[in-house]
């Protein structure tokens, strides 16, 4: 079964792609069958893995969109430098270019593309290193089949357009990707800044960070309550524990010691990014 998977990551063909994944959710859904009848002992990692196959079925765009909030992207107008600079600052190996603003999408800008000029010794220019092919998609677009256009067309990015044509989100291939095998993080993920405390006293933080890093960014213990015996690490998974379920965007989650923690951003099966509204005694921003 597993060895199917990596067919399913290696393959262009998109009907042979999806009659993989088809393949792979009827004997997913055989194996929790038998697992029920036959006690079939299951690691969490593989069960985890199999769980994520099948939530790809009942997943739409807007479920795993980066929303229009946070989209990092350039005017058509920046400079090579700039541009170069900005892809350095956010990690990034892909930056959207829009024109006046974010509803007008005119391409993209690949780092391989702007590294090959550099080699070759061109002058840098905008227009003559983007790529001007945008898969503009709707919110309700399934997973799997966004998955598969993807793929088949070798688009790295699409953008989820609302019913008046705005920009509404943006879709990385490699986020489709982590819907199956989870996050892929660098190697120096944990060094990276993960938090932002904000003048106002609000912090902005990212869900996945280590509760330790966050406790010392904050200077602060947070208690954690296990349950089935389960370890929790990160902030996220502190939030789920409070509540059992993985909360929607817009929440706002209670700690017992005070703390008040908002979802910023998460999909039904992660929350991906928190704002602190109020520590324990610290008045709440308004």
């Amino acid at each position: 079964m597993f060895s199917k998977i990596k067919k399913f990551l290696k393959r262009n063909e998109p009907e042979t792609v999806r009659n993989t994944i088809e393949d792979l959710i009827e004997e997913i859904d055989d194996l929790i069958e038998d697992n029920e009848e036959k006690d079939i002992s299951i690691k969490s990692d593989e069960r985890q893995l199999l769980g994520n196959v099948l939530d790809l079925r009942d997943l739409k765009a807007e479920d795993v969109m980066v929303p229009r909030a946070e989209i990092i992207a350039a005017p058509d107008t920046v400079s090579p430098d700039e541009l170069l600079g900005l892809m350095v600052q956010h990690g990034y190996s892909v930056m959207p270019i829009y024109h006046d603003t974010l509803d007008t999408i005119i391409g993209f800008v690949h780092i391989k593309d702007i590294l090959s000029f550099i080699y070759n010794k061109k002058e840098l220019n905008i227009p003559h290193l983007m790529r001007k092919s945008v898969l503009f998609i709707s919110p309700a677009m399934q997973t799997l089949d966004l998955l598969l256009e993807m793929k088949k067309n070798a688009h790295n990015i699409a953008i989820v357009a609302d019913e008046h044509g705005g920009t509404d989100g943006m879709v990385c291939f490699s986020d489709l990707i982590e819907e199956i095998v989870g996050d892929i993080q660098d190697a120096d993920y944990q060094q990276t800044a993960q938090i932002n405390i904000k003048e106002d006293g609000t912090v902005l933080v990212d869900a996945r960070i280590l509760l330790e890093d966050l406790e010392e960014k904050l200077s602060c213990t947070i208690a954690v309550e296990q349950q089935n015996g389960e370890d929790i690490e990160t902030l996220g998974g502190l939030i789920n524990n409070i509540v059992n379920r993985v909360p929607t965007r817009g929440e706002v989650i209670s700690h017992p010691d005070g703390f008040e923690f908002e979802i910023l951003d998460a999909d039904p099966r992660r929350i991906k990014k928190v704002i602190i509204l109020k520590r324990p005694n610290q008045q709440k921003t308004t």
